[in-house]
């Protein structure tokens, strides 16, 4: 089911009816932006902020902060997360995978977010409960995990110069053959750090959940199955949109970020809203620009002198409150980007949206924006402080681990 457009209609769309605040009319059809003015004022600091972070996006890790990530990572205990969800719907188990990949466990579902090249056995052949790929049958420039950035798949370049695909510095440490039963995926956007097409075909017995416009790609990665099998199920949807996969409501709401096809694909958060519980996953967004170069950039009062997303707010005001919330607070470094979170958006995202607890995502497994692997993180304490956020309501989990909430 649709729910109504944000703000004031666009321009006249097909049959003269007013587009979507957020869908803009180009000449191949139609193409999307963040229509608040927390994302314009971004716009005067974009290229300089942009350029900096071609410069240093693949910047290598230090040996100790790459050795403590992988000391700290746990193998993952699905079925720990399967027995809590079944004693109580209001359990909810999550196994964080590394960046934005979260393996979430609900009394009727079992969800998968953004899958990225999370995963060891990526080009194995591979017959299971989640799907089926032949290798021998199928090129190796089609399953290699290099070869499968989205915006390849749909005919862009593989490297955009305003936005690198940021190179995954810590290893993944599980088997694609190793992942439970998975009901649902969902993307938040087409950009190689939230999908890697290489991943799809072993996930093609799920349900697939995107944005508008990156369904294409993902078809055109389900290869290798066996011969007969149904296609993908895989359905688009655009912002505040719903639909119902086993009494849990999903929809598709707004973020505050870019596609990596010059936004010809939308771009999104997701909620899930279960009968006792209900999840939020940001995916990548960003929360408000700041001048660049600001020696202020950690004040909240400061920060509150700029115009934030409204749309968290109207988030937690349509499906909270949450029981957990996925958060992102990698990416912007100690600079002015609009697309993307540090850990003060991220804490005042966690109170607009009415979520009980909180989990950082998008730190701790690439090399991206200059930032130290461990930098987002050393930032939480002091960001929670100045925004007003208990520590014990937004902690870190490090990868694999498999944790209870309710």
């Amino acid at each position: 089911a649709a729910g109504p457009a944000l703000g004031e209609g666009g321009e006249g769309g097909a049959g003269g009816a007013p587009l979507p605040p957020h869908h803009r009319e180009v000449r191949s059809g139609v193409a999307f932006r963040n229509p608040w003015p927390s994302f314009a004022k971004e716009k005067k600091h974009r290229t300089l902020s942009l350029l900096n972070s071609v410069r240093v996006s693949h910047k290598e890790p230090s040996k100790a902060e790459l050795a403590a990530l992988i000391l700290l990572s746990e193998a993952p205990d699905f079925t720990l997360g399967a027995c809590s969800v079944a004693s109580s719907s209001r359990n909810i188990a999550v196994t964080w995978l590394g960046h934005s990949t979260f393996i979430v466990q609900m009394a009727d579902l079992t969800i998968l977010t953004d899958p990225t090249n999370a995963f060891t056995g990526i080009g194995e052949s591979l017959s299971n409960e989640n799907g089926s790929f032949a290798a021998a049958d199928t090129a190796s420039e089609q399953t290699s995990p290099s070869a499968s950035s989205p915006v390849a798949a749909t005919g862009e370049e593989k490297h955009s110069f305003f936005y690198p695909t940021p190179i995954r510095v810590v290893p993944p440490f599980l088997h694609i053959a190793q992942l439970p039963k998975i009901d649902v995926v969902v993307v938040s956007n087409n950009r190689k750090e939230h999908l890697d097409l290489a991943v799809v075909p072993y996930l093609r017995r799920a349900r697939w959940f995107v944005p508008l416009g990156v369904a294409a790609a993902v078809k055109k990665a389900d290869v290798g199955g066996r011969p007969g099998e149904e296609p993908l199920n895989i359905t688009e949807l655009d912002w505040y949109n719903e639909v119902e996969v086993n009494s849990t409501r999903i929809a598709c709401t707004p973020a505050q970020f870019a596609s990596a096809d010059r936004n010809k694909s939308l771009w999104s958060s997701w909620c899930f809203v279960g009968r006792k519980a209900a999840v939020f996953f940001c995916g990548a967004s960003g929360y408000r620009g700041i001048p660049a170069g600001s020696d202020r950039h950690d004040d909240i009062y400061y920060r509150k002198k700029f115009p934030h997303c409204p749309e968290f707010k109207e988030i937690g005001r349509r499906y909270g409150p949450f029981t957990l919330s996925m958060l992102p607070i990698g990416g912007k470094g100690d600079g002015d980007s609009g697309l993307y979170c540090d850990a003060m958006d991220a804490a005042c995202v966690h109170r607009e949206i009415k979520t009980k607890q909180s989990v950082p995502a998008q730190w701790g497994a690439f090399a991206r924006g200059g930032e130290p692997l461990l930098a987002p993180v050393r930032k939480i304490e002091m960001a929670l402080e100045e925004v007003g956020v208990h520590n014990s309501d937004f902690m870190v989990i490090y990868p694999g681990k498999t944790t209870i909430y309710h």
